[in-house]
């Protein structure tokens, strides 16, 4: 019986040699690097399924998309679909600073047409921000009474 004991005991980590020693943790593989040839890959698959959703009208799902493929590999593609996502969204703000950053880092690689429609995005996207600021900054309306 008091063997019996003993055994239970150790099993329980309650040895009184310290703490039971505590299972190893399960080893998780770290993925292998993808090659550039990979990378390029992987982010034109990502770039399809964003084009595939802005179709859709899910312009949120496409945002992502666009981001993750703009993480693996910066375009100017990419980029001009992220700012468009973002004016669709309403979010402005964003969307002016991509189409600013577009234009910085790949203005030259744009034809004529692609840099007359980001010039118009912008143009549209400042003028929708600046109304939204200044309705923001305007005290709200009240109505006033006169009394004769």
């Amino acid at each position: 019986m008091i063997r019996f004991i003993f055994i239970a005991m150790l099993a329980l980590g309650c040895g009184g040699s310290g703490p039971a020693p505590r299972p190893a943790e399960p080893m998780v593989a770290e993925p292998e690097p993808m090659s550039e040839r990979e990378t390029e890959e992987r982010a034109r698959v990502l770039f399809g399924q964003g084009n595939a959703l802005r179709k859709a009208g899910d312009y949120q799902g496409a945002l992502d998309y666009y981001e993750r493929s703009r993480s693996l590999v910066a375009s100017a593609s990419n980029m001009l679909n992220s700012a468009v996502c973002l004016d669709k969204l309403g979010r402005s703000a964003e969307a002016i600073d991509t189409y600013v950053a577009l234009l910085n880092q790949f203005g030259d690689e744009l034809d004529e047409h692609e840099r007359e429609f980001v010039a118009k995005q912008l143009r549209n996207s400042i003028r929708i921000f600046g109304n939204r600021k200044s309705s923001e900054e305007s005290p709200p309306a009240r109505r006033v009474r006169v009394f004769d």
